[in-house]
């Protein structure tokens, strides 16, 4: 999500830019800024939410895998 940051900055700066005078195609500079800017920020919850539901997802596979009837064998290592 941090990554929107930069983008946000270029559209500001495009904008103060245009302000001042500068070529009005850098209206679509500020558009792509933003647009980009709006896809990481929302990008952001969806990669988070997806993780905890591959997380679980495994957690649920590996206890499934995961034999029942174990015991533990004690070692006698006398060095």
């Amino acid at each position: 999500m941090l990554v929107s940051v930069p983008y946000l900055a270029i559209a500001n700066v495009c904008t103060i830019l245009i302000d001042r005078g500068a070529p009005e195609w850098l209206h679509l500079v500020v558009l792509w800024g933003i647009w980009n800017a709006f896809k990481f920020i929302l990008n952001g919850p969806i990669s988070l939410f997806r993780l905890v539901q591959a997380v679980r997802r495994e957690q649920m596979m590996a206890q499934v895998v995961r034999p029942t009837g174990r015991v533990r064998v004690s070692t006698n290592s006398r060095c």
